[in-house]
């Protein structure tokens, strides 16, 4: 007689062609968040993926308000209370698709390319979203899903979840859970099945310099005043080294010691993230690997400059927007007050400068042991047929600290997208093979779950 786990892989395989007509319906919905007149286009996606998780079995399902853009919140029982609970995070919102004349097709029109499938949020990650809810479906449709399941999507992941943090708090009860899943972090490549295993942290500033009351004639006041343009420019060039290396003083104290045998598999080919940038080279510390620069090391990125016109005038200010990944064991205060220090030793008297905050995530470690990361281990393996890599991830989630200091729960961080995926870019699309083991491996890690 054929097991459940059986028959729910097969319901996977019968009900494909529903799904892929599913995933194409949820990817044109243009839900971009940060783009204020698209709420209509939102709230048309909250009202369809709500009926969509309803359709896989969940028995309470609601869209509840924020202050922003609607959280979907909904929970699904298993044969036994005593059973472990999952909450599941994931986000209906997507990237911006600009410049859109860079996309080889429409972005909010899913097309099939070879073994792709291509759109904006095929990746990031409608398509993960629809792989989870296909595996819960199937359990559903052959028995009672082995464990319990809460389900959090929000819709403004994009713009750093303003609002998500309040509606947590105010749902702590809720909410409550044994183990937290989030399908954000993506594999290594496509034969290697990956569990991320840390994340670093993001740190977004505004940077001021203001000189002069007002602008001015650069022919009778050139050579007298203070130019903020090139302040900025001194105090940028300033935090790093030629090789790219950060030169805050005390950055470096409390970054992590990674032992020699946990960078033994950081060995990622350079060569292929010199193909995945389109750059001509690559930069950085080069006592570590290319990978190794990406996931445990900080790194300092200036991401916009402004000031001044197009005439011949001083300008009375200038700014910069300054981007900066933390890693364990690194404090966001800590490196806000270096900053701070910094400009203060630097920028040159009678000088005004102003450095605003905008973001301040912490970085994330997660143990390999933890009961999740061991349940989906057993699951990959089941399916890919050899063991997941545990690696280190360069990127961001701020929910994954969110959850861990509201709730106390340690989330799983993994998923199915891949590093060539052009996730925020154009041509953004999914591996369609791989997507589909992804599928395969939820229905797995459900079941292994509830066996832990």
């Amino acid at each position: 007689m054929r097991s459940s786990l059986e028959k729910a892989l097969e319901y996977l395989d019968s009900s494909q062609e529903q799904f892929y007509r599913d995933l194409d319906t949820f990817l044109r919905f243009p839900s971009i968040a940060v783009e204020p007149a698209r709420a209509g286009d939102i709230s048309r996606t909250v009202e369809w993926l709500s009926r969509r998780v309803q359709a896989a079995g969940f028995e309470k399902v609601e869209a509840l308000e924020t202050g922003g853009f609607p959280v979907i919140l909904a929970e699904l029982g298993s044969k036994s209370e005593d059973m472990p609970c999952v909450l599941i995070y994931g986000h209906y919102d997507v990237q911006s698709p600009a410049p859109e004349e860079a996309w080889t097709s429409p972005p909010f029109d899913p097309t099939r390319s070879g073994e792709y499938l291509v759109a904006r949020g095929a990746a990031d990650m409608k398509g993960q979203l629809m792989a989870c809810l296909a595996a819960i479906e199937a359990w559903n449709q052959v028995d009672k899903c082995p464990v319990n399941i809460k389900l959090l999507i929000e819709g403004e992941e994009e713009l750093g979840s303003p609002h998500l943090g309040k509606l947590v708090f105010d749902q702590r009860e809720r909410l409550q859970a044994d183990v937290g899943l989030n399908l954000d972090a993506g594999m290594a490549a496509r034969d290697v099945p990956t569990i991320t295993t840390a994340l670093r942290g993001a740190m977004l500033f505004e940077l001021k310099i203001q000189g002069s009351e007002r602008d001015l004639h650069s022919g009778i006041f050139g050579g007298l005043v203070e130019n903020p343009i090139q302040i900025l420019c001194r105090i940028l060039s300033g935090l790093q080294d030629e090789a790219g290396i950060i030169t805050l003083p005390g950055l470096y104290d409390r970054v992590r010691f990674i032992k020699p045998e946990e960078r033994a598999g950081m060995e990622y080919p350079a060569e292929a993230l010199l193909r995945q940038v389109g750059a001509a080279s690559l930069r950085g510390d080069q006592e570590y690997s290319a990978f190794e620069r990406t996931t445990i090391r900080p790194s300092f990125d200036v991401l916009h400059i402004y000031g001044g016109a197009r005439k011949t005038a001083i300008p009375s200010e200038a700014g910069a927007s300054i981007s900066m990944r933390i890693v364990p064991d690194q404090d966001p205060d800590e490196v806000y007050e270096k900053l701070k220090e910094y400009l203060a030793a630097v920028v040159p008297e009678g000088v005004k400068w102003n450095l605003s905050w905008k973001v301040g995530v912490p970085p994330v470690l997660s143990d390999p042991e933890f009961i999740g990361n061991q349940a989906m281990a057993q699951a990959m393996k089941a399916v890919w047929g050899v063991d997941p890599a545990f690696l280190p991830g360069g990127g961001t989630i701020p929910v994954v600290p969110m959850l861990y200091e509201i709730l106390g729960i340690q989330s799983l961080l993994t998923g199915f997208s891949l590093p060539d995926d052009n996730m925020h870019g154009p041509d953004e699309r999914i591996h369609l093979p791989t997507l589909e083991k992804g599928k395969r491996v939820l229905v797995h890690f459900f079941n292994q779950l509830a066996c832990e």
